[in-house]
Parts: structure tokens; C-alpha cells; sequence
């Protein structure tokens, strides 16, 4: 019997997690899809023992799913980026606005920014556009 091949199991199986935490469904549906369809069927032969047939699936797997973890990582950290830079031309606009402002004025906006900023460290971005558009002062 051939030995399990553990090491590139344990790759993948972090990098599907990672797929998974990274809600890559909702971005690159079918090729996700299509990663998890494969993950279960090579998950099946690994703890079936066909250890054989596992590792020639997690060859051609691992690399694809590899391929969209680094596709889903560059999407996210382009979504960042530009939330970031949409907060900080805000903030550009609103300060000569907060230093005239007082009292519970001046809290709301300072509530207001955090919401945003909260929004993105959240990678809530949708809510972030949305929220930043509906400038309330």
C-alpha cells in the first residue's frame, strides 16, 4: 500500500479553508464550485485509503485551488484599497467641517467615520458603499 500522502493533503485542505473563510463562492462561483466538487471526491479516496489515486488528484488540485486563493487574496486587497481611499477623501472633505463643528454635531461625523472604518476592517464593503454615499451631513 502506498504511503498516504499527508503533507499535500494538509496543503490543500488549508488552502480550501482558506478559500471557504474568504467567502470566494460569492466572487468566483463556478470555479469554486468546481475546487469543492473535486475536494470532496479527493477527500472520499483519502479516507477510502486510495491513497494512490488521492495523491494524483491533489496534484492537479492543489495548484488550481493555489491559483484562487491568490485570485480571491488580490480581489480583497483591491477591494481595501479602495474603500481606504474612498475613507480618506472623505476625511479630506470633512475636516475643515469638524473643526467648525461642536458638541453632539461634531460626534455624529466622529461616529460616522468610525462606522466606515469599522465597515472596511469588517470587509463589509458593500455596506461601506452604501453607507458612504449617504453622506448625512
Amino acid at each position: 500500500m502506498p504511503a498516504a500522502p499527508e503533507k499535500l493533503y494538509n496543503a490543500t485542505k488549508e488552502v480550501i479553508d482558506k478559500l471557504k473563510l474568504y467567502r470566494t463562492e460569492e466572487v468566483y462561483k463556478e470555479e469554486y464550485n468546481r475546487i469543492i466538487e473535486n475536494w470532496e471526491k479527493v477527500k472520499e479516496l483519502y479516507q477510502s485509503k486510495y491513497y494512490k489515486s488521492a495523491k494524483k488528484e491533489l496534484e492537479k488540485l492543489y495548484p488550481e485551488a493555489k491559483k484562487l486563493l491568490e485570485k480571491i487574496e488580490t480581489y480583497r486587497e483591491k477591494l481595501e484599497k479602495d474603500a481606504w481611499e474612498k475613507y480618506n477623501a472623505l476625511v479630506k472633505k470633512v475636516k475643515p467641517l469638524l473643526s467648525k463643528k461642536k458638541g453632539e454635531e461634531r460626534l455624529k461625523i466622529e461616529l460616522y467615520l468610525w462606522k466606515l472604518r469599522t465597515l472596511i476592517t469588517m470587509e463589509k464593503y458593500d455596506e461601506f458603499y452604501k453607507e458612504i454615499k449617504n453622506f448625512p451631513f
